[in-house]
Parts: structure tokens; sequence; C-alpha cells
């Protein structure tokens, strides 16, 4: 059985006492050596020495102990990996707690910031879900991913400044469609803390599009054989794609979040290319805005709900002429760049939807309000019966609003789009 996992903050104590008995006045030795003066100030804690290897290091924490990698451990005796990787020299390691391999979110959900949220494997009805086991993956998956948190090199507080410093991992090269390179980013924040930052860098959108990159746990545990960093997020490598990877990636792969969608451009028979002009804008369906459902019934706010066949929810895209499906997907590809803004003014704009397909919208239009700095919202106009009729307080929020890609502007959309007036 799975044994309890325990806070960082259990680390993170013990470090805060080692600080300080280093900071003590008048202490000039500890354990018999000379402390270094005039050290700059950092918050946190750096270089604490550990007297054995990083595979000792991880086992010492997780079959004994907090067993607070035990998760970890799990992941490399199944994987099958060569546990000498984690004894040879020079190398910088990165070790997850068991939060990030698995955590439940404030919702009580699986968290996406964990490795078994993130990367979901289909249940028996073929659902995507968040795994509960590392075996519901295929070994070489686990492995490499393992490969992609070992990096040879000596990457730690003393090596690293605030310039971003890229280096190559263990990962096979090309075995990463978001990273074929298999690189990996560290630096160290350029305040008073110095935080050891992950894939921080100018482009990425990992973890936020808004402030990326990843602040390590417990920096700078330094065994026999190289430093290690702890992490209680999972770590991958995410930039900014053309809108049409940026489906791929996260349809068939990731966290899945456009799996359905993905599912859409396949079976419409849509050109792939439209996904991958400039001087657009493009709404992207999460899968709730396809499929959602409410103690088990499918709501009338997501497609196959309020598109009906037959008078009832559909329940794949093959229910549907394919023309249909092509044309929808249209009507969510706009002329135009249209993100937020401090210009608070309503857009009024065309989709790609033929003109006169949908006789609600014979106009193919759609509406683009960037309400405030922070909000996005469409359809939301005087008039608007969107998401349905009579509403003091017409329109459809966005779930993300002006994700970075590198072609187009683009929002995510939890909840079926369309355009109706009264």
């Amino acid at each position: 059985m799975q044994k309890k996992d325990q806070s960082v903050a259990g680390v993170i104590g013990f470090l805060v006492v080692l600080g300080s008995m280093l900071l003590l006045n008048g202490c000039k030795k500890i354990a018999g050596l000379p402390l270094q003066e005039n050290e700059d100030y950092h918050s946190g804690i750096k270089n604490v020495f550990y007297d054995g290897s990083a595979w000792k290091f991880i086992k010492d924490r997780a079959i004994e102990g907090d067993s607070i990698f035990y998760n970890m451990y799990q992941a490399i005796q199944y994987s099958e990996i060569d546990t000498t990787e984690y004894m040879k020299p020079n190398r910088t390691y990165i070790v997850y707690t068991n939060i990030a391999v698995t955590t439940t979110s404030s919702s009580g959900s699986v968290s996406t910031s964990s490795y078994f949220g993130r990367y979901k494997v289909k249940d028996a009805a073929g659902k995507l879900v968040a795994a509960t086991s590392w075996t519901q993956y295929p070994k070489e998956q686990v492995k490499n991913h393992l490969l992609s948190l070992i990096i040879p090199g000596n990457y730690t507080f003393e090596t690293l400044n605030n310039l971003y410093t890229k280096a190559n991992t263990l990962m096979p090269v090309n075995y990463d469609s978001l990273n074929t390179k298999s690189e990996i980013v560290f630096n160290l924040t350029n305040d008073r803390a110095s935080t050891l930052m992950i894939n921080a860098n100018p482009g990425s959108v990992y973890l936020s599009t808004t402030v990326p990159g990843l602040k390590i746990a417990t920096g700078g545990y330094i065994t026999t054989n190289g430093p290690v960093h702890v992490a209680a997020r999972v770590v991958y490598s995410q930039r900014q794609q053309f809108v049409w990877d940026l489906i791929q990636d996260r349809g068939i792969r990731g966290d899945s979040i456009f799996n359905l969608l993905h599912q859409a451009v396949q079976y419409s028979g849509i050109d792939t290319n439209e996904y991958n002009n400039i001087g657009r804008t493009y709404l992207l369906y999460t899968n709730d805005a396809i499929l959602r459902k409410v103690n088990g019934v499918v709501t009338d706010d997501c497609y196959f709900g309020k598109y009906k066949v037959n008078g009832q929810p559909a329940t794949s895209w093959a229910d549907y002429p394919k023309e249909q499906v092509k044309n929808h997907l249209l009507s969510l590809i706009a002329l135009g760049e249209y993100t937020l803004s401090t210009d608070t003014a309503r857009i009024y704009t065309t989709t790609l939807m033929p003109l006169k397909y949908d006789s609600l919208n014979p106009s193919s239009k759609i509406v683009f309000y960037p309400r405030t700095r922070t909000t996005f919202r469409i359809n939301d106009f005087p008039g608007s019966q969107v998401p349905r009729a009579n509403l003091s307080s017409p329109g459809i929020g966005t779930r993300t609003s002006g994700y970075p890609t590198s072609n187009g502007a683009v929002h995510f959309v939890d909840r079926v789009v369309f355009y109706q007036s009264k």
C-alpha cells in the first residue's frame, strides 16, 4: 500500500534549523569546519551536504524516514531504469516529492500540476482519467520521463545565476514532441531569495502562460555524485507553438484537455492548415465544451447536449454529418487577432464559417468583448440570446484568455459557442 505523503514543510523545517545554526553570532566553525564569511544573502538553503549518492538519498527518504520520495521510488522500480544512473558522477538530479506525482486539487480532482493528472490514461470505457498507478503507463514512458530529470553537469546555486542556463537531459532526443532536443533551463531569480527556477525562460508556457517556470521546493542538496533539487510539481518543457501543434499535444498527450476537439478535427476533414495561419483568433474547445455532464446528465451548454440527435444528446462526432462539424469548427476561427486589451470596446468580426450556412447567423458573425484586462467574453452584446434566451447577462466567458501561440490569439472555451440575437 502506498505510504502516506508528507508535506515538503518537513524538509524546509530541517533546513531552516540548519540555516539558523549557520547564522549564530560568533560561530566560526561547525562540525570542525570553518564557515565562509561575507557570503551573499539567500533566503532558503543552498548546498546542504549529504553523505551518500543521489540513489541513497532517494532510498533513504522513500522506503525509510518520512517517505517523501516513495512515489518516485515506485517509478524507478517499475520503469526498470538502471539505478546506477543515480550513482554516476558530475550530474544534477531532480527528485519528485509524492505530491509531484499525484495530488488532489481543491475541487477533489487530481491536479494537472502532478504527473498522474497531467498524463491521463483511458479507463475501461475509454474515457481519459487521471492515473492511479505507474503501471497504467508504458514502462518506456516512465523511464524516459525519469531520464528527463537527470542532467549531466553540475547545476546548483554556486554555478547558476539570473541568466537562463540551458542544459541537456538524458531523455532520448526526439522522444518528446514538446521538447525534441531534450533540454531543460535553469536560472536563479534576480532578488535576495535567489530561488532556483526550472523552465522559466522567455517563450516558455510551463506551468503558467503569464509567469512561467517552476520554483524548486528545496534546492541544493549536495550528494557524493552531484546536486539534487526537490520538485513538488511535475517537470516538463512547453514553449509557444502553432495552434495545430497545441491542439495535438494537448489533445492526444499531456493533460488531453483538447481530446474531443482533436477528434472533431480528424472526423470533419477540415484542413489542419487553417490552424497554422496568422492574423486570426482561435477558440479552442475543452472537453467540457463538447461533452459535459452534471449528475450523469449531458448538459445543454455543451455541443453534444445543444445539438441533439433524434432528440437525444450525441455520444460521438460520428452522430453528425461531417459538413456540420467542419463548419462549426470554422465558426470558431475569426479573422483578425483579438485578445485581452485595455480597450474594452466590443469587436464585431467575421468567422470562417460559410456565409448563410447558419440561419441564425447568416453573416457568420462573432463578437469579442475584452470587458476587463483579465476578462474576455464571446457574443456578449445587447440583444444576444447566448447562452440562452432572455438573458440579463448574455455571453460566454473564456476558461483561459490570451494563451500565447506562434501564429494567433487563442482562447480556451469550456461551453459551446454560437451566435443568436433577438
